[in-house]
C-alpha cells in the first residue's frame, strides 16, 4: 500500500522578511524528505490529480538514489496501475514527471477521485 503524495511530511512556513525565523527553520530541513516530496508533488501534478484524485506515490532517498513508487486507477477505479522510478535525487522533479507519464501511457485516469 502507497500513502496519499505528501503524506507524513511537514511543512514549516515563515515570513520572508523574518530573518530569525528563516534561520531556525533551515536548521529543520531535511533534504532527502523534501527530495522525495518534491517528486511525489511532481507526479501528482503531471498525472493532473488533485487532492482527491485516486493516486499515491511514495519517494525514498537512499544514498545517491531516488526511488519513486506510484500508482493510479484506470477509469472508473476498477483496476489499479503501478510504476516506479529511480534515479539521481537532484532530479526529483523530472523523475515524478516520468512516473507519470509512464502511468498515463498505461490509461491512468486522473479524473477518478476517492469517495469520501
Amino acid at each position: 500500500m502507497l500513502p496519499a503524495v505528501g503524506q507524513g511530511a511537514l511543512a514549516l512556513q515563515v515570513r520572508a522578511d523574518d530573518d530569525r525565523a528563516l534561520q531556525l527553520a533551515g536548521t529543520l530541513e531535511h533534504l532527502p524528505t523534501r527530495l522525495a516530496t518534491t517528486a511525489e508533488r511532481s507526479f501528482l501534478r503531471h498525472l493532473g490529480g488533485g487532492c482527491r484524485a485516486a493516486a499515491a506515490a511514495l519517494g525514498e532517498v537512499t544514498g545517491d538514489s531516488l526511488r519513486l513508487r506510484g500508482l493510479a486507477t484506470r477509469a472508473g477505479g476498477q483496476s489499479l496501475l503501478r510504476e516506479e522510478v529511480s534515479g539521481q535525487p537532484n532530479d526529483a522533479e523530472s523523475l515524478g514527471a516520468l512516473l507519470a507519464t509512464q502511468l498515463l501511457a498505461k490509461g491512468a485516469d486522473p479524473s477518478t477521485e476517492v469517495p469520501l
